[in-house]
């Protein structure tokens, strides 16, 4: 049991890696200039959100298994929170956001929140049993 809690984890982190050395990939190829402090940031703030999330299940998720969908809806509000504090003003200091900007943030966070959604649904059909 403890081994399958374990997976969720490292497969976060092997598919944000995957994921982020396409996207810089990506840009160096198509030669997008983007801060790479951003993305770091971005794929940081996510992943730290996902491992939150993972963490309250693994504690809190048989005892309060009612709340695992709040915690899920909470974890994306945090989510675009902290890009707001951390991350959005760094998009706006020229006051144009362009679509290297959006998608600079929206990679990570879509890669996490499907990851996050798939991992979620299959540990509340689990509990349900």
């Amino acid at each position: 049991m403890q081994n399958n809690k374990l997976y969720k984890y490292i497969g976060l982190i092997i598919l944000l890696t995957v994921v982020y050395l396409t996207q810089v990939f990506f840009f160096a190829n198509y030669q997008i200039r983007i801060a790479k402090h951003l993305i770091i940031k971005s794929y940081i703030l996510n992943a730290t959100v996902v491992f939150l999330f993972f963490l309250f299940i693994d504690v809190f998720g048989k005892k309060f298994k009612h709340l695992i969908g709040f915690a899920f809806i909470a974890s994306g509000i945090l989510k675009f929170l902290l890009f707001f504090i951390f991350i959005y003003p760094f998009f706006t200091q020229d006051n144009i956001i362009s679509k290297d900007e959006i998608i600079t943030f929206f990679v990570p966070f879509t890669c996490c929140l499907v990851y996050n959604i798939i991992i979620a649904s299959k540990i509340l059909n689990r509990l349900k049993k």
